[in-house]
């Protein structure tokens, strides 16, 4: 069995940036190799050739089809997820020294376990998020693979695909045709994999913050709970040199949770406001779009697949925000359920103290405004179809 103190919170998080390193999305750790740093930098300016490439070719398309509102929109429906994307993608690039500290804290000594049962939390943790991480990939995977077939299927029986992307060729002939759906498939997954990737490092932000806050409350809950040797400072009381210790450790674990938890609402606060702004209008006009399509086509399933990953990425963050929430607001109670009434009238103090500055629930917010829970999504779907109803009646 893995030693407590050889395990860091970053076990979790490495799975995550490893699938980004070698697609060339983010470069895992400074002290990388020149050989290493080489390849990587090779894997990126072919990634981001690809990319701009590609949303060059959606944005072309739009203008070249703003005559026309149904081809624009079905353009749009695709070119809006995509600027969604790429913004994530630019965030990653140029805050990697920050991301980077990030990474650095979760191998902080002060988010390491100090016992088994804080390895046991770190552990559960660390698993869950691993299988999240999998299983919101194998959610891609299925999107992907319809997104690829259903144009295929469409051209087999005869019926007009729409190619909502600019190619400098003719798309109605086979090799056109071929051609430009495995441009398509292939930039499409390579982007649906880095974007749900980079989801999920955000939401494992979200879980690590909430995992070391179970953690602050279970030493709190025992802070005075263990028998300590001889040597009070007072025999009339059980508070001493090391549990004053204690609970000084404990403050500087909290307020290195708090900084963890402002430094990643501060990095990707702006990404995750776009999105909710740009999947709002993206959720309303996929609905529109299964509106009017034939019920089991093989687009239905392709579009409906695609609105699933949309719902779920906004659901995974409120879910996750959410439950942080929650946890942190118990912190406090942690502090009230220990023994304290064994302690000096001074430790009782500075528990009191502890207990006022983190009474104060931590709540992710989006632009420093929103808060990122389950209420938003509510009011994120009540926007959607808002904006559906107003589609449907014109």
């Amino acid at each position: 069995m893995l030693d407590a103190k050889d395990y860091v919170a970053f076990r979790g998080l490495q799975p995550h940036f490893n699938f980004m390193a070698k697609a060339g999305f983010f470069q895992l750790s400074i002290g990388n190799t020149e050989h290493q740093v080489y390849h990587y930098r090779k894997r990126q300016y072919v990634t981001w050739f690809i990319l701009i490439i590609y949303n060059f070719q959606h944005i072309l398309q739009a203008f070249l089809t703003r005559h026309d509102v149904e081809k624009l929109i079905d353009t749009m429906f695709i070119q809006l997820a995509n600027f969604n994307s790429l913004n994530k993608h630019i965030i990653f690039y140029l805050r990697y020294r920050r991301i980077q500290r990030i990474i650095d804290t979760t191998k902080d000594k002060l988010f390491r376990p100090k016992t088994l049962a804080d390895l046991e939390i770190l552990n559960a943790n660390e698993e869950s998020t691993i299988k999240l991480l999998f299983h919101f990939l194998a959610v891609v995977l299925v999107f992907c693979f319809s997104f690829a077939v259903s144009p295929i299927v469409t051209k087999a029986i005869g019926q007009e695909v729409a190619i909502l992307s600019y190619f400098p060729f003719d798309t109605t002939e086979l090799f056109g045709f071929s051609l430009a759906i495995t441009e398509l498939a292939v930039t499409v997954s390579m982007e649906s994999y880095a974007t749900v990737i980079m989801d999920s490092t955000v939401i494992f932000c979200y879980r690590q913050t909430q995992t070391q806050l179970q953690l602050l409350k279970c030493h709190l809950e025992i802070l005075v709970n263990v028998k300590e040797e001889s040597g009070n400072l007072n025999n009339k009381y059980k508070d001493n040199e090391k549990i004053q210790k204690r609970l000084e450790n404990c403050v500087r674990h909290y307020r290195k949770i708090l900084w963890f938890a402002r430094e990643v609402e501060d990095l990707f606060s702006q990404p995750i406001t776009l999105q909710f702004l740009i999947q709002s209008w993206v959720i309303c006009m996929t609905v529109y779009k299964l509106s009017g399509m034939t019920l089991g086509s093989s687009e239905f399933i392709s579009t409906l697949s695609y609105l699933s990953i949309i719902l779920l990425q906004i659901y995974l963050y409120c879910y996750f925000g959410t439950q942080l929430k929650v946890e942190s607001e118990f912190v406090a109670q942690s502090v009230y359920i220990g023994r304290w009434l064994e302690t000096s009238p001074r430790f009782r103090r500075q528990l009191l103290i502890l207990m006022a500055c983190v009474s104060k629930p931590i709540v992710p917010c989006a632009s420093k405004i929103v808060p990122i829970s389950l209420k938003t999504f509510i009011a994120v779907l009540k926007g959607s179809y808002s904006l559906f109803t107003i589609l449907d009646q014109e």
